[in-house]
């Protein structure tokens, strides 16, 4: 079973800011990353410590797909593309939260 906290994912709605693309948002959303290393599976998302704070474009293009390119214009719609787009943006997102100390060490 995955972990699900839903004040981890609160999280993302704080930020204003997109961990992609940059683009200022009254709260973004939490993407949680696909695939099955991930926990992901049939109708089952991901773990939820396993998300990027993305605003809806960037949501949208890294879960629904789409052509060209994201809407930072950095990463394209392959597999490879999705996968780095969301992984710098995992990282931009836990490393926002320990800065800003909304996730701490009990």
């Amino acid at each position: 079973m995955n972990h699900r906290s839903r004040s981890m994912l609160n999280l993302a709605h704080r930020v204003t800011v997109c961990t992609n693309c940059g683009a200022h948002s009254p709260g973004c959303e939490p993407a949680h990353e696909n695939g099955v290393v991930a926990g992901k599976g049939f109708g089952i998302k991901s773990h939820d410590h396993r998300h990027a704070a993305l605003c809806h474009a960037c949501h949208a293009f890294y879960d629904q797909g789409g052509h060209g390119m994201d809407p930072s214009g950095r990463f394209t719609a392959s597999r490879e593309g999705k996968r780095e787009l969301w992984q710098r943006a995992h990282m931009a997102t836990m490393d926002l939260y320990w800065s800003n100390q909304w996730l701490k060490v009990a």
